[in-house]
């Protein structure tokens, strides 16, 4: 369900790289293409491999499986602070529009 969702997000941000694609950086084109490829990966080894993972214990694939988590709470961490300072950009403006120009945050 969370792969589904992140690769919704991913082709919400390639669609707004395309539409501003003369002003804004590359990698903001890139980095979405390379994450959905990297959720499809994974969503794939987890599925397809995972009762090696359970039946065998072998450290490689622990590893393999603990990195795969950790990734995807990274990643999380990173939208969820992505979206934070969004959010703070925007009460920001919205605080000097109404003229509140001296604030510290």
């Amino acid at each position: 369900m969370l792969a589904l969702l992140s690769l919704i997000m991913d082709a919400f941000r390639i669609g707004s790289f395309v539409g501003y694609q003369a002003c804004v950086s590359i990698m903001l084109g890139v980095y979405p293409v390379v994450h959905a490829l990297h959720t499809v990966s994974q969503v794939h080894f987890l599925w397809f491999h995972i009762k090696d993972v359970i039946k065998r214990y072998e450290t490689c694939e622990r590893f393999g499986v603990i990195h795969a988590v950790f990734t995807n709470l990274l990643l999380w961490s990173n939208g969820v602070m992505t979206e934070a300072e969004h959010a703070l950009n925007d009460h920001k403006r919205r605080l000097s529009a109404l003229g509140y120009f001296n604030f510290t945050v």
